[in-house]
């Protein structure tokens, strides 16, 4: 990736530079710079996921990827009064579909066992479903890190438990490979926790 080169600073990537210069009056490598000095790139790598099954005392798990959810609002067209139009009238919020994370596998399978056991407790063996949802939704908290491994923001999910544990290939041709293992979570919604203000503008929107 091609960095620009200044002697105070030689990490930003230039494709951010020239997206933020979009949208400068009056930019230069100075302004770009005290800007990301105020408000510091998300590295995607820097992460921490914990899990609470209720009741019961959260787990940290060695998470390879996790998908941040999404949300939206559910619209309605409607025939608007004057010129004939449609427009789009927000009626309900919705949060986007499952929430996916890929974890370390370790020996013993001590991560798969967890979250079998919490789809056993939903549905046993004998088929007998929970009905409360309080007795097996639990919480998910993803914890977004700065340089030094501290929470910078995040989001805490709600009513999560398990809908799925996906598939693992084990392969002899690979020597230095390790398993991953695909968990999909169901979740009702999420709030959104950071401490940082910050107030779009024309000389402040990256």
């Amino acid at each position: 990736m091609e960095i620009f080169s200044d002697n105070r600073e030689e990490y930003f990537p230039k494709h951010i530079y020239i997206v933020w210069r979009k949208y400068m009056t009056t930019p230069s490598i100075d302004d770009f710079t005290n800007y990301l000095e105020a408000h510091r790139i998300q590295r995607t790598n820097r992460f921490r996921v914990t899990v609470t099954f209720p009741g019961q005392s959260e787990v940290s798990f060695f998470a390879e990827s996790v998908t941040l959810p999404g949300r939206s609002l559910a619209t309605v067209e409607r025939r608007t009064m004057g010129k004939v139009s449609q427009r789009d009238f927000p009626y309900e919020q919705l949060y986007s579909g499952d929430l996916d994370m890929s974890i370390v596998m370790t020996q013993g399978g001590g991560e798969r066992k967890y979250f079998e056991d919490w789809m056993d407790f939903v549905i046993n063996a004998n088929g007998a479903v929970k009905t409360n949802r309080v007795d097996y939704a639990g919480t998910m908290d993803i914890e977004l890190l700065n340089g030094a491994s501290e929470s910078s923001s995040g989001m805490l999910v709600r009513e999560v438990f398990p809908k799925s544990i996906g598939t693992v290939t084990m392969s002899n041709t690979e020597e230095n490979a390790y398993g991953i293992l695909p968990i999909g979570l169901s979740f009702k919604d999420y709030t959104w926790n950071t401490d940082e203000e910050f107030t779009p503008n024309a000389n402040n929107i990256l």
